[in-house]
């Protein structure tokens, strides 16, 4: 299993502190699940990443796009639990 970033960086090597990678496998349904983590999140995580799978000759692959977006200094001050109470 590899996560990769653009064409080629291999993101096994940047795991620690910016980067958490997790694997799961569930004995009755026999389905892994894996989950890549960016921790602080900065302009240059932006991009296109995939998932890579090889079992035996096969590869399997999932792309997707990650893109950051400045946090609202106002929404960021307000508390979590403050956006769920009722008036």
């Amino acid at each position: 299993m590899k996560w990769l970033k653009g064409k080629w960086l291999d993101l096994s090597s940047k795991a620690g502190k910016h980067l958490q990678f997790k694997e799961v496998y569930d004995r009755n349904t026999k389905i892994y699940t894996y989950e890549m983590t960016i921790i602080k999140v900065v302009d240059g995580d932006a991009g296109g990443y995939r998932c890579e799978v090889t079992i035996k000759d096969k590869v399997d692959v999932s792309p997707f796009e990650v893109t950051v977006q400045a946090v609202d200094e106002e929404k960021q001050d307000n508390n979590i639990l403050d956006s769920f109470k009722r008036s």
